[in-house]
């Protein structure tokens, strides 16, 4: 039987005290759409809870329940189990878990599940009967978030059902996709444009963004651009590695953030970097020189399999009406209702690989498309008006009125 959260907390809580709900060090959007999601939901059950976040971002603030003041009781933490990347962690609390990053020890009660696609997701199972339209838009956001929109490795049968069961719940789509793919007004923008004009190819298919600690400052590029940057590096359509290599002008540190596609080997290298993640999203931390990190990452990718476009294995005819489907809706970012999501559904049961539909409607985005979009953002204009496919994706994704 499937743990029901909102009962679960009520045993543990006093009706006069609460819950303190916590995530990771620089949260992502699966992270803060989960923190959102929950408080909301206990909002609606009459649980007292508090959040404690370290950044917002450009969350929306409509989606942000109110925190309260409280005496919690004990502390859930959110997309992770380790207490030393966890903002707020308190030792003195009872801890429960809701994670889907695979775990070497289990230190604490919770619930883990690897073959979810988001925490997110895995948190609206454990609340789905207390889903509303906030909740279940948080959710969904997150879900859209580490999923890529439905199109990475990790979007299975249950991921999609659990997006149809958000819609259900009485998500908005479109708001949720805004939330995970937001690029918050033209001046971020510009800077991302000009990131994106600065990525180069390191080897076949593999393809990294190095940024100084002065470079950084000049810009006033935001951890935010940076991870935004990566996502539409792996537009890229015979790319399988996409690398950011970013100096920390503030804590001495070297940030490398990884993404992977096919066989590629995001989590391997990041463990090789003293690192972790999922396996196809890791990330690593390194007290060291800019250039002397961004040696061993090109020594590591040196030693990566020369592999091709093939990586991604036979196309099947699922496959081909999924890519379909997905160039029918720019992605997903338009036109998207619950039919469409039972279609994406049944081809994923019927054998259909996201991943690689996604590479099929992409296959002719190569790295100058990439720098092209870059110099059409950093163009002077204020009023300009997208010609290509990823102008068209990413001016969608530009939001003026997101907060400051």
């Amino acid at each position: 039987m499937e743990l029901d959260l909102v009962q679960d907390l009520r045993k543990r809580v006093d009706t006069k005290k609460g819950v303190l709900i916590l995530t990771h060090e620089r949260p992502d959007i699966d992270a803060l759409g989960s923190v959102s999601g929950l408080g909301w939901v206990l909002s609606e059950a009459g649980i007292p809870f508090t959040l404690e976040i370290e950044d917002w971002g450009h969350y929306s603030r409509d989606l942000i329940p109110k925190s309260e003041s409280v005496c919690p009781e004990i502390q859930v933490l959110l997309d992770t189990s380790e207490p030393s990347r966890v903002f707020g962690y308190r030792s003195d609390l009872e801890v429960f878990v809701v994670d889907h990053h695979p775990q070497e020890t289990v230190r604490f009660s919770g619930v883990i599940d690897t073959s979810c696609c988001s925490t997110s997701a895995l948190l609206a199972k454990l609340v789905r009967p207390y889903l509303d339209s906030k909740s279940s838009t948080c959710l969904l956001a997150g879900l859209l978030s580490d999923s890529g929109v439905l199109t990475y490795s990790n979007t299975n049968e249950g991921c999609v059902s659990m997006a149809i069961a958000l819609l259900e719940a009485g998500a908005d789509w479109e708001k949720a996709y805004r939330e995970a793919t937001k690029i918050c007004g033209w001046e971020q923008a510009i800077r991302i444009g000009h990131l994106l004009s600065r990525v180069k190819a390191y080897a076949p298919g593999v393809y990294m963004l190095v940024v100084s600690a002065e470079e950084r400052t000049r810009m006033k590029f935001t951890d935010s651009d940076f991870s935004l940057a990566l996502s539409l590096m792996q537009w890229i359509g015979d790319g399988r590695l996409f690398v950011t290599v970013r100096e920390n002008p503030r804590h001495g540190v070297v940030n490398v953030s990884l993404r992977s596609r096919g066989t590629g080997k995001a989590l391997e290298l990041a463990k090789a970097l003293g690192g972790g993640g999922h396996r196809m999203a890791a990330a690593a931390k390194l007290r060291q020189e800019l250039q002397l990190v961004v040696l061993r990452v090109t020594e590591l990718i040196e030693g990566l399999e020369r592999e091709q476009t093939s990586i991604l294995g036979r196309v099947t005819p699922e496959d081909e009406q999924l890519a379909e489907l997905l160039e029918k809706t720019a992605f997903l970012s338009t036109g998207v209702d619950k039919n469409a999501l039972s279609t994406i559904r049944r081809l994923v049961v019927d054998g259909a690989d996201p991943e690689r539909a996604s590479w099929l409607a992409r296959q002719d985005i190569d790295l100058l498309a990439i720098h092209e979009l870059g110099q059409w953002l950093t163009s002077e204009a204020p009023g300009r008006k997208p010609h290509t496919f990823l102008e068209s994706l990413v001016f969608r994704q530009v939001d003026e009125d997101c907060p400051a």
